[in-house]
């Protein structure tokens, strides 16, 4: 059995990454056109442009699973 502020630790931390990954992913759906706007102006310059959408719908898909399996990992800890 392990001790409370291991416990408290792992879900605290596992917590915030949910809610930073599902917020990031989420925001990117909601606003779609202006974090598109953004990156296309970023890379314009660089050899790396022509792949902006690809890489952009990538990351969003990455960050909203990534935040659906720690707000799962948080509920197994809370309540397993």
């Amino acid at each position: 059995m392990e001790t409370f502020p291991l416990w408290f630790g792992r879900l605290a931390v596992t917590a915030f990454f949910a809610i930073v990954f599902l917020q990031s992913g989420i925001d990117k759906v909601v606003d779609r056109k202006g974090n598109l706007e953004y990156l296309d102006g970023h890379f314009a310059a660089s050899p790396l442009r022509s792949l902006v959408l690809p890489m952009f719908w990538a990351i969003t898909v990455l960050e909203v699973v990534a935040g659906v399996l720690c707000g799962l990992g948080a509920l197994a800890l809370l309540f397993g």
